[in-house]
């Protein structure tokens, strides 16, 4: 039976395995899952008009983006689902939470009109 080779690099002198397979699959899935409830969690926080809160939230999902998709490489875990489920998270966390942040914090003071003219797809005439 042939003995699987792991790729080695080396850090100050020591040779560490680049794939870590003992963690499996499951941890890039709870980071970017963690990604999501930050994302969401901002949305309510924002909603209640605790805006500092939720900026810190937009921010500990942008540092839980960064480290799902790192440790999907290290751990050989990653998927076409994974990636699909990491841009969905991407969304809520990064687009649809400062739209709603930049909304409530300052457009909503100028009224209806501003709120319709910002989210409607056609351009004023």
């Amino acid at each position: 039976m042939k003995r699987r080779r792991e790729r080695v690099i080396n850090v100050k002198g020591r040779r560490l395995p680049i794939t870590i397979p003992h963690v499996g699959g499951w941890a890039p899935g709870i980071l970017t899952v963690g990604n999501l409830l930050a994302g969401f969690a901002s949305i309510l926080m924002a909603l209640e008009g605790r805006f500092l809160f939720a900026f810190w939230l937009v921010f500990a999902a942008a540092v839980l983006d960064g480290l799902d998709g790192r440790v999907a490489r290290l751990t050989g875990a990653v998927t076409r689902f994974g990636g699909q489920l990491d841009a969905l998270c991407d969304a809520v966390s990064f687009a649809v939470a400062p739209s709603v942040f930049a909304y409530l914090f300052g457009l909503s003071e100028l009224g209806e009109s501003a709120g319709r003219s910002v989210f409607s797809s056609r351009r004023a005439e």
